[in-house]
């Protein structure tokens, strides 16, 4: 149940997103220059990447899966690594993977309530231009990001102050709150996300197979 009467949330959960794009630039891009700031290189790089990072796939399960799978066995992995293979693919293949995550928890939602026109961000690598458009891409769907970056706190705020009465209604709370303010809009890409959709499809297979021939267990061994 919502804390807003008569409406419910649905969730989705991801057990590792940011988190592993920060693992990912200390491992390789921490102590490169003494002068050069690593995740400021990590993002250079993750924007000079095509879309599909060459081919690269992350499955992002570094701490097991979430939903709708649910398997705390699943490992991450990077797969279709090859000679060719540059950091800047793997960085922008973390992205990717992220937002694959992303991509299918909200199809399932959709499929589970009705259709989403667009989505609201905030927060973790919401910060980060690129991963908001690669967010886009993948939905098919326009990004939003208002600049407040705790939506937790913000979310508070707007009960308490339709709930004491400051204001009618949620909606008027949350227009008072963003007066002034422009959100950042990122609309998706028709090529990108013609490209993401072929993706989805070749890593859902792959991760079909990792679950039918129980591979994360023979991981975990």
């Amino acid at each position: 149940a919502s804390a807003v009467p008569g409406a419910y949330i649905l969730e989705a959960s991801l057990l590792t997103s940011g988190s592993i794009y920060r693992w990912f630039t200390e491992q390789f891009y921490m102590g490169r220059s003494n002068d050069e700031n690593p995740f400021a290189a990590a993002d250079a790089d993750a924007t000079e990447a095509p879309a599909g990072a060459n081919g690269l796939i992350l499955l992002p399960y570094f701490k097991g899966s979430g939903s709708p799978d649910w398997n705390p066995l699943a490992k991450g992995s990077f797969l279709n690594l090859s000679l060719s293979t540059t950091r800047g693919d793997m960085i922008r293949a973390v992205l990717e993977g992220i937002a694959a995550e992303l991509a299918d928890n909200l199809n399932l939602i959709e499929r589970l309530s009705s259709s989403v026109s667009s989505v609201k961000v905030s927060g973790g690598l919401t910060s980060f231009d690129l991963f908001n458009r690669i967010q886009a891409d993948f939905f098919g769907k326009p990004v939003i990001r208002h600049k407040f970056k705790e939506s937790t706190a913000l979310g508070a705020w707007l009960n308490a102050a339709k709930t004491i009465g400051i204001y009618s209604s949620y909606d008027e709370a949350f227009s008072t709150a963003v007066l002034g303010t422009n959100p950042e809009i990122y609309n998706p890409d028709a090529q990108n996300t013609r490209t993401y959709k072929n993706f989805l499809n070749r890593r859902n297979k792959i991760r079909t197979l990792f679950e039918q021939a129980d591979l994360y267990s023979l991981l975990s061994e």
